[in-house]
């Protein structure tokens, strides 16, 4: 009986040690077969990168349910530079011009967190660095 509580508390250890191991976002997706509950309570809870899994869970193993747009946005919010790049593709897809003002909110926090390649699209698409200035063919449902 205690030989069988050691094994499981070893197994319960061992399990939050290999969780915890990834600290950055991964760029495959990753099997998330028990954990979704225990990610989407961190996620909720400020995990930037716990966020960041569920979303590529359901983006990538989930084949694009739309709940991957719920943890980008959670991600997002969290601080997470990725995820507030992949925000901005988001809504920037969006005809709704108040959407496209919220894409350049979230575009404007992944330039100021470094996301990559955030920096050459403000340049492209807002030349002058501020909202008015934005080019219209990078918005809406019939951009590039």
């Amino acid at each position: 009986m205690i030989c069988a509580l050691m094994i499981g508390f070893a197994f319960l250890f061992t399990g939050e040690a290999q969780q915890g191991a990834n600290s950055q976002p991964s760029t495959s997706p990753i099997p998330m077969s028990g954990s979704v509950d225990v990610l989407s309570k961190a996620a909720l809870w400020g995990d930037a990168t716990a966020a960041w899994q569920l979303m590529e869970y359901y983006m990538y193993e989930k084949n694009m349910d739309p709940k991957y747009k719920y943890w980008t946005l959670i991600g997002a919010e969290n601080g997470d530079p990725g995820a507030q790049f992949n925000e901005y593709n988001i809504l920037s897809g969006s005809d709704d011009p108040m959407d496209w003002r919220r894409a350049y909110y979230w575009l404007r926090k992944a330039v100021e967190n470094r996301a990559p390649y955030s920096k050459i699209e403000m340049d492209r698409c807002f030349p002058f660095g501020h909202f008015e200035s934005m080019k219209k063919e990078c918005f809406g449902s019939r951009r590039p």
